[in-house]
C-alpha cells in the first residue's frame, strides 16, 4: 500500500479470520530511519484505508527491526490526533524474540529477516528460514529466490560466518534472484577488498533505484569516491533495511553530507 499524497510505502496488509469473523491486519516494518510519530501516522492512514477497502476491524502490528534484545516483546502504542480520535498499533520488538518463535509467527514476507531476531543470526536459524521460504507455494521460484537473496544479505550483515551462508544459500539458486543478479552482474566480487567496494557500493546504488527510480550522476560519483569498507557497509546495512522513498531519500542526504576522503597521492611525488 502506498500513501502518494507523501511517498511513503506501506509494508502490507492482509485478511485474517478470527473466531469466524473477517479482520484486516496491516503490518509494517520500522527501522531508526523512521520518526516515532511519522511512523504513528502512517500507521493510522493504513487503517483507515484498509478499513475503507475491505470494510472489517483492523490490527496493526510494527515489527521494529532496532529494539532491545532485552527489551519487552511487544507494547501497544497509540496516537491521538482529536478528541476522541485514537489509532493504536502493536509494536513488536524483533530483536528480543527468539527465532523460532519468529518463523511460527512472523508472517512469511518477513522470514528473510530471520538473522535480526534474538538468536537467529546462527547457521540453525538460516537454513529454518531457507526450509521455509523455499516451501511457499503463493509465490514463484524467482520471487522465493529474491527472499533468499535477501536473507543472505542480512544474515552477512549480522556476521553470520560465509562458509555457512554458502553451505545453506547455493548461488546456483540465488542466481534466480533478480536482486541478487542485479547486484553481482558482473561476476564474484566477495573476498579481495576492491570487490567488496564494489559490491557495497552496487549493493546500495541498487537498492536506492528500487526506492527512487533513478539517481542523480553526481551523487553516484560522490558515493563512488569512497573506499572505506566500514563505512560502506555500515550505509549498505542502512539501505537494506529502508522501507520507503523518504527513508531513502534520508540516506541520499546521510551520504552526501558525509565529507568526500582525500585524494590517494599520486605516484612518484614527494612528501
Amino acid at each position: 500500500m502506498r500513501f502518494l499524497a507523501r511517498g511513503r510505502d506501506v509494508d502490507g496488509s492482509y485478511l485474517v479470520y478470527r473466531h469466524g469473523k473477517q479482520n484486516g491486519c496491516a503490518r509494517r516494518v520500522s527501522s531508526t530511519a523512521s520518526g516515532t510519530k511519522d511512523l504513528a501516522v502512517d500507521v493510522a492512514e493504513a487503517q483507515i484505508r484498509l478499513y475503507r477497502r475491505e470494510e472489517c476491524l483492523v490490527e496493526s502490528h510494527v515489527w521494529d527491526l532496532y529494539g532491545d534484545c532485552d527489551g519487552t516483546l511487544t507494547e501497544k502504542l497509540s496516537l491521538n490526533y482529536g478528541t476522541g480520535c485514537c489509532s493504536t498499533y502493536v509494536r513488536i520488538n524483533l530483536r528480543a524474540m527468539g527465532w523460532q518463535d519468529f518463523l511460527a509467527r512472523a508472517p512469511p514476507a518477513l522470514w528473510p529477516l530471520v538473522a535480526l531476531t534474538r538468536d537467529g543470526a546462527t547457521g540453525a536459524a538460516v537454513e529454518k528460514a531457507r526450509d521455509a521460504i523455499e516451501a511457499r507455494t503463493d509465490r514463484t521460484s524467482s520471487e522465493r529466490a529474491d527472499h533468499l537473496a535477501v536473507l543472505w544479505f542480512v544474515a552477512e550483515a549480522e556476521d553470520v560466518a560465509v562458509h555457512l551462508l554458502r553451505a545453506y544459500l547455493q548461488k546456483r539458486r540465488l542466481m534466480e534472484s533478480t536482486l541478487y543478479k542485479s547486484i553481482f552482474a558482473e561476476g564474484e566480487l566477495a573476498g579481495e577488498a576492491r570487490g567488496e567496494v564494489r559490491a557495497y557500493t552496487e549493493t546500495i546504488t541498487q537498492v536506492l533505484i528500487r526506492w527512487l527510480g533513478t539517481l542523480d550522476v553526481a551523487f553516484r560519483q560522490h558515493l563512488a569516491a569512497f573506499s572505506d569498507r566500514a563505512i560502506l557497509r555500515a550505509w549498505q546495512q542502512e539501505a537494506i533495511y529502508l522501507h520507503g522513498a523518504d527513508d531513502a531519500r534520508k540516506l541520499i542526504e546521510k551520504i552526501e553530507a558525509t565529507p568526500l576522503p582525500p585524494p590517494a597521492p599520486t605516484r612518484g611525488t614527494s612528501s
